[in-house]
């Protein structure tokens, strides 16, 4: 019999330089802590710049993406609890925020 799993997953992530995501869409809230390196986290409307020992709140339902700048690998552990990503969702203005 399967158990029902709702304790938080926490998955290590490692960008090289310049590396990202596609966008894409949780449906449920996800947290990244950034433990090493420099990259962007961005919304439709927001770029952040992140470094390590940050902490992002990404609200499910958020279209969003993350990447290491050009200049710098970046890694973070993503911490979520099990379920869908949407990584068919519009690009939106993802080609034109590449590499900052």
């Amino acid at each position: 019999m399967l158990q029902e799993y709702d304790e938080p997953d926490l998955l290590n992530v490692s960008f090289s330089a310049g590396a990202r995501t596609r966008p894409h869409i949780h449906q449920q809230d996800q947290v990244l802590h950034i433990i090493e390196g420099q990259g962007i986290v961005a919304t439709e409307t927001e770029k952040q710049v992140v470094s390590a020992g940050d902490l992002i709140l990404i609200p499910r339902g958020t279209w969003h993406w993350h990447e290491a700048i050009r200049t710098s690998a970046m890694g973070h552990i993503s911490i979520m609890k099990r379920g869908q990503t949407d990584w068919t969702v519009e690009e939106k203005n993802w080609a034109a925020g590449y590499n900052v």
